[in-house]
C-alpha cells in the first residue's frame, strides 16, 4: 500500500513541475528558453523563468532574435514579430 502512495505522490510531483512553466521559447541561434511569458512591448518578450530552488529570475528576450514560441500544450504562440533592419 505504501508503494502505491509513493507511486502517486510521484506522479503528481511529475505533473506540477512540468506544468510549472508556460512556453517554450526557440530563438534564432538554436537555443530553447523555458518559462513563462509575462509580457510582450513593442521588441521584447519578458519572461519569468523558475530555477533550483524555486528562485525567480525575469529575462528580455529580442523579438528579432525569436524563432517560434510553443504553448505547455504544443500550440504555437501567436504574437505580433518585429524585424529590426
Amino acid at each position: 500500500m505504501k508503494i502505491v502512495r509513493v507511486l502517486v505522490l510521484v506522479l503528481v510531483g511529475l505533473m506540477l513541475s512540468v506544468a510549472g512553466y508556460g512556453e517554450i521559447i526557440y530563438t534564432k541561434d538554436g537555443n530553447q528558453i523555458q518559462g513563462k511569458i509575462t509580457e510582450i512591448t513593442e521588441d521584447t518578450i519578458w519572461v519569468e523563468i523558475t530555477t533550483e530552488g524555486d528562485i525567480k529570475e525575469y529575462t528580455g528576450i529580442d523579438k528579432s532574435n525569436v524563432q517560434k514560441i510553443l504553448n505547455d500544450d504544443g500550440s504555437k504562440y501567436n504574437y505580433v514579430q518585429t524585424d529590426k533592419k
